[in-house]
């Protein structure tokens, strides 16, 4: 498991709060591992509290929450659709969507100070992103999920967003 966590874009762990830290696979060793990892809980009741070591069902959070009340009618009691709200709607599609996001969309800092975000996930945008920069004929961006945006942090090219200022790059986007 710690040979995958250095490769691994993201991990997703639904454990009760502690168990990770117990088997070594909590969020500081794995950032050890891979700083780049993407690391998400996803518990029923949260790693704190007086419920984080219970376990965590949907129709309990449903309920306790008070979402199960507008399952209902008012002459009958209220149908909890299995998993649907709680967990999937509640908790793990966020997980999933925010983790994704993360792993697909980077910040850096520019000469200036400032921050720009690249995260052109359709192959045409990415194109003219890499012609925006400069980089459209530089053959270490050809590949567009090869990670190389993840060195340019660490030892910026003389065409990166991290050497230049912040403001020609705002300038090209269409604001209306």
């Amino acid at each position: 498991m710690r040979d995958l966590i250095e490769h691994a874009d993201a991990l997703i762990e639904g454990m009760r709060p502690g168990v990770m830290e117990r088997l070594g696979l909590g969020p500081e060793v794995c950032a050890g591992r891979n700083p780049r990892l993407g690391y998400g809980r996803m518990t029923g009741w949260g790693q704190t509290g007086p419920l984080a070591k219970s376990a965590g069902h949907d129709n309990n959070y449903i309920a306790v929450s008070g979402a199960l009340y507008y399952t209902g009618t008012p002459d009958e009691p209220p149908s909890a659709a299995i998993t649907v709200t709680g967990d999937v709607g509640g908790g793990a599609l966020y997980l999933a969507v925010g983790l994704l996001a993360g792993s697909m969309i980077s910040t850096y800092r520019c000469k200036d100070g400032e921050f720009v975000t690249l995260g052109s996930l359709e192959p045409q945008f990415y194109a003219l992103m890499l012609e925006k920069l400069g980089l459209a004929e530089d053959p270490e961006f050809t590949q567009q999920w090869d990670r190389k945006w993840t060195n340019c942090k660490q030892s910026p090219r003389p065409q990166s967003p991290l050497l230049r200022t912040a403001a020609p790059g705002c300038s090209t986007l269409p604001m209306s």
